[in-house]
């Protein structure tokens, strides 16, 4: 009996060793595993930081697309706005360059004109009535000329502000 005492003493002995040794192994499992959670809870708080500087820089990148779309469209307008105006304002050109062509038009006519009656009436006759009705033409012509001048000069300065 004591034989079978000590072997069952002996065979509970290598069971408390079994299970001490086991209880060893599932210790070390358990603090593997408590480790673990915590590098996995701090990548997971890394990964949510990165997460929020993320959305904000998205959200600031939106903000700035947005400014940049209203920018161009402002600049769009405004270059339709400059090409309507430069567009109304060659036809106002081209309107006062066929003004001023009329104009230089009548002054060669009534150059030629004068001209011609110069020419009639030193044919005609001669005097002094003679010469001072042609003062008096020569006078109205001298201001009808001085007259589309002015006017001449003012389209052409006109044209040049412009």
């Amino acid at each position: 009996m004591r034989g079978m005492s000590d072997k069952s003493l002996r065979l509970v002995l290598s069971t408390f060793s079994n299970i001490r040794e086991e209880l060893g192994h599932l210790q070390n499992d358990l603090t593997s595993l408590e480790n673990d959670k915590i590098r996995l809870e701090k990548d997971l708080a890394f990964k949510e930081n990165q997460i929020k500087e993320y959305e904000e820089l998205l959200a600031s990148v939106r903000a700035n697309n947005r400014q940049q779309q209203q920018g161009l469209q402002d600049s769009s307008s405004k270059c339709q706005t400059l090409e309507e105006n430069n567009l109304s304002l060659r036809h106002t050109l081209s309107d006062m360059e066929y003004r001023l062509k009329e104009l230089e038009y009548c002054k060669r006519n009534l150059e030629q004109e004068n001209k011609n009656l110069r020419i009639q009436v030193s044919e005609t006759c001669t005097g002094p009535i003679l010469q001072a009705k042609m003062d008096e033409i020569g006078n109205h012509y001298m201001e009808m000329v001085k007259n589309l001048r002015i006017e001449k000069d003012r389209e052409i300065s006109k044209l040049r502000v412009c």
